[in-house]
């Protein structure tokens, strides 16, 4: 009997700052298990290497102030089923690229006839500095990659060309990249499979209770929805999911949180899309199916959500279904800046909501970013202000963190077009490094008014101010944390 084709899929270990201030756990590969899932319900069998659930581990990266937090880029290439038909790398983080090209270059010594395609958010930025950069990359997939990797798998089995795959990006001649026909976004996404996390260490995630929101618990993430409808220019949304919000049917996504909880014994999700409350009717639908089917889980959205759709009834629904806590995303108390940034937000209107959501005594983070491109001192004073608001408000946690320039995003295109970035750098690979919003040596500034020192310092003052604040105002929740 002929064996099923395979495909290996690995997501390459996490590089930390040795300076950071990010103490957030590896979350489970989310997008690992939803390619496998997609793959499988197409007859095509996995290899699932997870270079970051061996998250004890901890190697030096050169003589960089940073570690490679799980497997090594040679133990992942021994791992890797030399019978598949290409090999996919999931590429998320541009401060990782520095180690993901390693496990490439690893996996490519070690098997030197398998192609192996990148895909990701990273990848979707900038396929061809990926190309550029890492030429042991056959092909880069662009954004969601369930229907990309299916054809990819058909049209090697053939011995097709890659070029008729669309949504790819494939080293061309004279250096001079392919791009095949773009291809559309999925919006039938309940058609999509569900994420096969039986190929994955689950266990180890769900044993050790790693999660971003929630800790010690055995916690999952999920998928409501695809998509947000807004154009920040801080976000990388728009290249990598596209404009138009797309949620599935909420039946289907308490019938996933159910079978999980059958078959994992989990206690808590955490969604991560990029905006999952977008429809009032929606969400409203969506917690009152998780209200009838008594699962006993909390949930968060540690991503962050809008303040547009949430009002009173709202909250109370979210709270009653097992919601633990919301996260408001402001950026800025400064309209000029908002407006700046094309994050069409009302300050005032998420305060209202703020508000409402504490007195349905749900947990309320928020975060406020400091030293975007053009922000002046003033607009800077309007966000010390307004973390004083949040506190008054009733905000139980604030994050200030410096701007990074992330690729893919218009802040960064623009960047690049001043020659403020070169991407053509021969250390780019260590400029993208200092992405990361908790790590306060190595970011950088991209303020016309500040240096990086004074964002760092201006950052941790808007903390510090919202905190004080905060405990003078309800000292009792300094005793309940104690």
């Amino acid at each position: 009997m002929k064996a099923r084709p395979s495909v290996t899929l690995i997501r390459p270990p996490r590089v930390l700052s040795r300076t950071s201030l990010n103490t957030v756990p590896p979350v489970a590969p989310l997008t690992l298990a939803y390619l496998a899932g997609a793959l499988r319900a197409n007859g095509v069998r996995t290899v699932s290497i997870d270079g970051c659930a061996a998250a004890d581990r901890c190697t030096p990266l050169d003589d960089l102030p940073f570690v490679v937090n799980g497997l090594t880029a040679d133990q992942i290439a021994e791992q890797v089923d030399g019978t598949s038909l290409f090999v996919g790398v999931s590429c998320m983080f541009s401060r990782e690229w520095i180690y993901q090209k390693r496990v490439i270059r690893a996996v490519r010594r070690q098997f030197p006839h398998l192609p192996i395609i990148a895909g990701g958010e990273h990848v979707t930025a900038d396929p061809e500095f990926v190309l550029r950069d890492c030429p042991e990359v056959s092909a880069c997939a662009l954004g969601e990659g369930e229907e990309t990797i299916v054809d990819l798998a058909r049209a090697l089995q053939k011995s097709a060309p890659l070029t008729g795959v669309r949504g790819l990006v494939l080293p061309g001649p004279e250096g001079v990249a392919i791009r095949t026909p773009r291809r559309a976004r999925l919006t039938s996404i309940d058609r999509i499979p569900w994420p096969a996390w039986d190929g994955l260490p689950i266990e180890v995630y769900l044993d050790r209770g790693f999660g971003m929101d929630e800790y010690l618990n055995r916690s999952i993430p999920m998928l409501a929805s695809r998509g947000c409808p807004y154009l920040c220019t801080f976000c990388s949304n728009p290249s990598m999911w596209g404009t138009r919000w797309v949620a599935r049917q909420p039946a289907d996504v308490v019938d996933e949180i159910a079978h999980y909880k059958r078959t994992y014994r989990i206690d808590h999700v955490e969604f991560f899309d990029l905006t999952t409350i977008v429809d009032r009717r929606w969400i409203l639908a969506f917690t009152e199916r998780l209200i009838e089917a008594k699962l006993g889980i909390t949930w968060t959205m540690p991503s962050g959500t809008r303040s547009e759709a949430l009002d009173a009834e709202v909250l109370e629904k979210l709270r009653r279904s097992g919601c633990r806590g919301v996260t408001y995303a402001p950026e800025s108390g400064s309209r000029a800046t908002l407006k700046r940034i094309k994050k069409k937000v009302d300050p005032n209107r998420m305060l209202e909501s703020i508000r409402a959501a504490v007195a349905a005594d749900l947990y309320v983070k928020s975060h406020l970013i400091v030293g975007l491109p053009g922000q002046t001192a003033g607009e800077l004073w309007e966000s010390f202000t307004f973390a004083l608001r949040l506190a008054l408000s009733g905000v139980h946690d604030l994050l200030a963190y410096p701007f990074n320039a992330y690729p893919g995003t218009e802040l960064y295109r623009e960047l690049v077009a001043a020659g403020r970035i070169d991407p053509f750098a021969p250390d780019h690979d260590r400029f993208l490094l200092g992405a990361d919003y908790g790590d306060v040596e190595n970011s950088r500034s991209w303020s016309e008014c500040f240096s990086a020192r004074s964002i760092r310092a201006i950052a941790a003052a808007i903390m510090l101010t919202f905190y004080i604040g905060q405990f003078l105002l309800r000292p009792w929740r300094v005793v309940r944390t104690c």
